[in-house]
């Protein structure tokens, strides 16, 4: 190719460059002609003319025609310019410059807390957890109510010498009520000496009495079975004892000695609630007592007493406690009931003329009508003529 068309589609290009650039100030011209050169060229180059069409706006990127008629002269009609619109250039989108947001960097998150590194398991909503079958229990025994075993109350005068209680007595209630039975059959007693009066003779001299006397004349001594009166009573004291004594029979006036290997036994029982009973001359004591008492030493003459332990030897009501009452020549019972809690009557006037036997004494209470109405008549029948009493009436 000559260079002169190579100048020509330069041009072109250039026309085509300032077009895309966008020079909204002075619209290319719709043709362009290229000079032919000078004269003084070595040889000559016939003149081309070249026709371009003009681009509009719309178009992206406009493709010039060209129509050469000869290579001396090149004519082509020029077309009518469109009309600019009035405002200016439309820069083609591709050509509009969008600015680039600004970069922002983004803020180092905080790493999370690790979870422990033993997961929780996690039931699968599908799995079924078979229930365990139902199970009806047993039902269990009432417990035996254990019984609340509540301190023994005993009663003692050694520290004041006044009867009081360990602590807190139970009630004694009537005491009709607690006693049932008399000691001996009451239809065997020939004698009935009633209980609280004074006593002696020339050989035991002057004493103050606080039980009563069980005497029976016409039934052997051993034939005549001892029975405890009441219950609740345990035994207290003991005594055991040989005698060797005389006594004065004013029926007769006579002495008569009294003198065997007849053991003679004294038992002293206490109630909680503040009541004793003494029982004296038991002979020939059954089996259970003589167990008990076994250990207590036998005196000749002496009343001296042995104290059992509290609350261990309960008696019950009616219980035969020997077979047999004082000796073969003295068939005789002592039989007194005490009122610990208060004292009778004749207190004072026991704490000046009978001193050594206030202790007992000055709470010693008629019995004969414990034992309810026919007992207490009969027993007032046979008493002592001679025998006076402060305790019964």
């Amino acid at each position: 190719m000559s260079p002169k068309i190579l100048g020509a589609l330069g041009l072109v290009l250039l026309v085509l460059a300032v077009v895309a650039c966008g020079d909204t100030h002075s619209p290319p011209s719709p043709s362009a002609t290229v000079p032919a050169p000078s004269p003084d060229s070595d040889s000559p180059t016939p003149l081309l003319t070249a026709t371009v069409k003009p681009l509009t706006p719309t178009s992206l990127v406009p493709t010039p025609t060209f129509a050469v008629s000869s290579v001396d002269s090149v004519e082509s009609p020029r077309p009518t310019p469109s009309p600019y619109p009035s405002s200016a250039l439309t820069v083609p989108p591709w050509a509009t410059s969008t600015p680039l947001p600004p970069t922002v960097t983004p803020s180092p998150k905080p790493s999370p807390t690790p979870l422990p590194s033993s997961p929780l398991t996690q039931t699968p909503w599908y799995t079924s957890t078979p229930l365990p079958p139902t199970v009806t229990p047993s039902p269990k025994p009432s417990p035996t109510p254990v019984p609340t075993v509540q301190p023994f109350v005993y009663w003692s005068n050694w520290e004041t010498g006044e009867w009081t209680p360990s602590s807190i007595p139970p009630k004694c209630g009537p005491l009709e009520e607690m006693f049932d039975v008399l000691p001996i059959d009451v239809t065997i007693v020939d004698v009935f000496t009633p209980p609280g009066r004074p006593g002696g003779d020339s050989y035991h001299g002057s004493y103050y009495v606080g039980h009563g006397h069980l005497r029976s004349n016409n039934t052997p001594h051993e034939q005549i079975e001892v029975k405890f009166p009441a219950e609740g009573f345990s035994l207290y004291q003991a005594n055991r004892q040989l005698e060797d004594y005389y006594i004065e029979e004013k029926e007769t006036d006579t002495v008569k000695h009294i003198v065997d290997d007849e053991e003679q036994v004294t038992l002293i029982f206490h109630h909680p609630c503040g009541i004793a009973v003494k029982i004296a001359h038991l002979a020939q004591v059954t089996d259970r007592w003589a167990e008990i008492i076994k250990d207590i030493p036998v005196f000749t003459n002496d009343s001296k007493i042995t104290f059992m332990p509290s609350g261990k030897d309960f008696v019950e009501s009616g219980e035969v406690l020997a077979r047999a009452i004082g000796h073969a020549t003295n068939t005789s019972l002592d039989f007194g009931v005490y009122d610990l809690r208060s004292k009778n009557d004749s207190a004072e006037r026991l704490s000046i003329d009978w001193p050594k036997y206030v202790l007992d004494a000055s709470h010693g209470i008629c019995w004969t009508g414990l034992f309810g109405p026919e007992v207490q008549k009969l027993l007032e029948g046979k008493a002592d003529s001679n025998a006076t009493s402060d305790f019964c009436e």
